[in-house]
């Protein structure tokens, strides 16, 4: 199986960068299958880039699989990530697990050894494709879901996931809270603003989230527009091309990343 979907990067891309974020994605697509099938989606749901990617057609490739709690009655990390090793196991891919679930987010690191020198993006016999998983299994209150049924060459899986609002909420969060930057994540917001209909952020949550991490005294959700625009006026935009530039469908959407572009859209 997994030579086979090499052989389908390969076939379908010249840049092994390409390649590499098409098998990261089918390993993504069949690791959730597998929590499809443990059952997992009654206890978490999924959040952040990957699941904008998989259940809202996000025209970028994501690295992590992000997910948080919203029932923890039979919440069971180490049974869920069983299923995902049987899975894979029963389909051929080698691969390692490494787990940590001292903190309240809870981290699995999903370690595919064979991939990057299956495309031809890095031939040293050490290097490694890793998935990381994460739940947050204390997210802030006010989050609202949502169902969605994922279609692949592996399977259905029926996906509880985090609403649309409500994943905004995440992501502005991320770029307004987060203290490094990270170039996907103003992409992403290009993609919110520009969405149509026009995306709402879910205010509860994000003033839920914004005290969590920041403190009661921190800024109320409904002003995320100008806390926007104070991260927007310290913002490096050629570190986040850099950032963005191995994940995109089409490289020609750099284009669209320049001082005056990107301060209209935040401005709304």
């Amino acid at each position: 199986m997994l030579r086979e979907m090499a052989d389908q990067a390969v076939q379908r891309f010249d840049d092994p960068q390409m390649r590499l974020n098409y098998m990261r994605e089918q390993l993504q697509r069949i690791i959730l299958t597998a929590l499809h099938e443990a059952g997992a989606f009654s206890r978490i749901a999924f959040v952040g880039g990957t699941c904008l990617r998989v259940v809202h057609g996000l025209r970028r490739y994501s690295e992590d699989l992000d997910f948080s709690m919203v029932n923890g009655e039979g919440y069971d990390f180490p049974a869920f990530l069983q299923k995902v090793k049987s899975k894979l196991n029963a389909m051929g891919i080698e691969h390692t697990i490494k787990v940590n679930t001292k903190k309240t987010v809870h981290v699995a690191q999903i370690g595919f050894p064979q991939v990057r020198r299956m495309v031809g993006e890095n031939p040293m016999a050490d290097a490694k494709l890793t998935i990381k998983l994460e739940v947050d299994t204390n997210p802030p209150v006010g989050w609202r879901t949502e169902q969605h049924i994922q279609r692949s060459d592996f399977g259905l899986a029926a996906l509880v996931a985090y609403d649309l609002p409500s994943l905004f909420s995440g992501k502005l969060h991320a770029l307004c809270c987060r203290a490094y930057t990270k170039g996907r994540d103003w992409y992403d917001l290009v993609w919110y603003l520009t969405h149509q209909p026009p995306a709402e952020p879910n205010i509860e949550l994000l003033t839920q989230a914004v005290a969590q991490t920041e403190g009661d005294a921190a800024w109320n959700g409904e002003s995320w527009r100008r806390q926007l625009l104070g991260c927007f006026e310290q913002l490096d935009l050629e570190a986040v091309k850099r950032d963005i530039a191995p994940f995109l469908e089409r490289k020609e959407e750099l284009d669209l990343f320049s001082v005056e572009r990107l301060g209209k859209v935040v401005q709304g």
